[in-house]
């Protein structure tokens, strides 16, 4: 399995975890954060299956605004932290699932170079 295979597997991994995260947030939290959180995330799966099957000229750009959209991800989850909305062990569950993805996206990018 190549590289951007890896990554669509370890968006829909990743989807799933936020999918049971958001489902557990108070109700007053959940179509706000909750619908943010989600919307992100399933930009991510769409924009790399988009990226999977683009052009290669524009897949390293596509694959860039990935990286994008998991970094504001990544700033929403830790403002939710912040706010004692989750505990650590499940912010650094989060942590440990986007460097794996944003690492998968670095190799993915690495190699369209």
């Amino acid at each position: 399995m190549g590289d951007s295979e890896n990554v669509i597997e370890k968006c829909r991994s990743l989807l799933g975890i936020l999918e049971m995260y958001v489902s557990k947030m108070p109700r007053e939290h959940k179509f706000t954060m909750g619908d943010r959180i989600m919307h992100r995330g399933i930009m991510i799966l769409e924009e790399t299956v988009e990226a999977y099957y683009a052009q290669r000229q524009g897949k390293k750009e596509r694959v860039l605004r990935i990286n994008t959209h998991l970094e504001v991800l990544r700033q929403l989850l830790r403002l939710l932290f912040e706010r004692d909305f989750h505990n650590l062990q499940k912010h650094e569950h989060f942590i440990r699932e986007m460097d794996g993805l944003g690492r998968l996206l670095g190799g993915w990018a690495k190699s369209l170079a």
